[in-house]
């Protein structure tokens, strides 16, 4: 397991094969950004740091990154090691997922609330190699 997110945690080092699958961790959701202003289309508020860092040693074909909400619609903003963003809302009802290839290097991951009345909402986040994990099958 990861460690709770509290501000910027050091990078987790993650590798093809990594177990336990899914890895997890949890956090609050939210903070005073919006998410747009990293990457046009991005949803909700994020913290101003990402709360979860990955420093991916070798590339994946397939790498899943997804959030459960515990009773907030929460959204995703992740930040890939070529300096691109992913971000998603709802792809599991208020659950987002991004998942698709990663190359090695620093990813940061984001966890947002969609509305300002829902930071600080809880929520766990997994990371899988699955292509067709989904976030409401998170334990």
């Amino acid at each position: 397991m990861l460690r709770e997110a509290t501000g910027s945690p050091p990078p987790v080092s993650l590798a093809p094969g990594f177990a336990p699958q899914p890895m997890t961790a949890t956090g609050l959701a939210g903070g005073a950004q919006l998410a747009s202003t990293l990457s046009d289309g991005c949803l909700g508020n994020i913290p101003m740091s990402p709360q979860h860092v990955l420093s991916v040693t070798a590339p994946f074909p397939t790498l899943t990154i997804m959030v459960q909400s515990h009773g907030a619609d929460t959204t995703l903003v992740v930040r890939m090691p070529d300096g691109t963003f992913r971000c998603d809302d709802d792809t599991d009802e208020r659950n987002p997922v991004v998942r698709g290839p990663v190359g090695p290097g620093r990813v940061e991951v984001y966890v947002g609330a969609y509305s300002t009345d829902s930071t600080s909402a809880a929520y766990t986040v997994a990371f899988t190699e699955s292509a067709s994990a989904m976030p409401s099958a998170i334990p």
